[in-house]
Formats: C-alpha cells, sequence, structure tokens
C-alpha cells in the first residue's frame, strides 16, 4: 500500500508530511532515506536532527526541503501545521 501524503497548508507548504499507519510503514522505510522499519515490523526508527526517534501507526513524519525529519503526533501536526483546518479538508494525493 502506498503511503498517503498530506499536502501541508498554510506555513507547511515546503514539507512533505506522511501519515502512519500499520499498512504503510514498510513501504514508508523503503522509501525513505533515514528510516528504518523495526524488527518486529510495528514502527519506525527514524534519524532526525535532534537524535533517532521511534515512530508509530497513528504518528505523521513530515521531511522538510532539505531532507530532514520530523516525527510528531498527529494532533501536534495538525496544531502545527494545519492550524484552522479541520482534517476533512486536507488534500490528499497518493504518492507518485
Amino acid at each position: 500500500m502506498r503511503p498517503t501524503i498530506i499536502q501541508c497548508r498554510p506555513r507547511g507548504y515546503e514539507y512533505t508530511a506522511i501519515h502512519l499507519t500499520s499498512d504503510n510503514l514498510a513501504e514508508v522505510a523503503r522509501r525513505y532515506v533515514a528510516v528504518y522499519l523495526n524488527r518486529s515490523g510495528d514502527a519506525l526508527t527514524v534519524h532526525t536532527v535532534g537524535g533517532v526517534v521511534t515512530a508509530r501507526p497513528g504518528m505523521v513524519l513530515l521531511e522538510d526541503p532539505h531532507g530532514e525529519y520530523e516525527v510528531l503526533t498527529f494532533e501536534d501536526y495538525q496544531d502545527q501545521y494545519e492550524e484552522g483546518l479541520e482534517v476533512d479538508a486536507f488534500v490528499l494525493r497518493g504518492d507518485a
């Protein structure tokens, strides 16, 4: 299953945000640099500027224009990048 990419607006338009699910962890690990599937296959290990972080289903993997990663809870992602927008107002597109 291909990851669902959330097009960030308005402040985060330069970022790629991927909502992580148990179905897309392996695909995300295969496609993104510095992101690895853990041994049990239920989480990702992500190398960020601040260190190594574990990303689990329900979280958001954020990649900035320079290829740096951040892992956020979905609530933190909404607060920081989707202020004032409803969840169903996200622009969703398939990964090309």
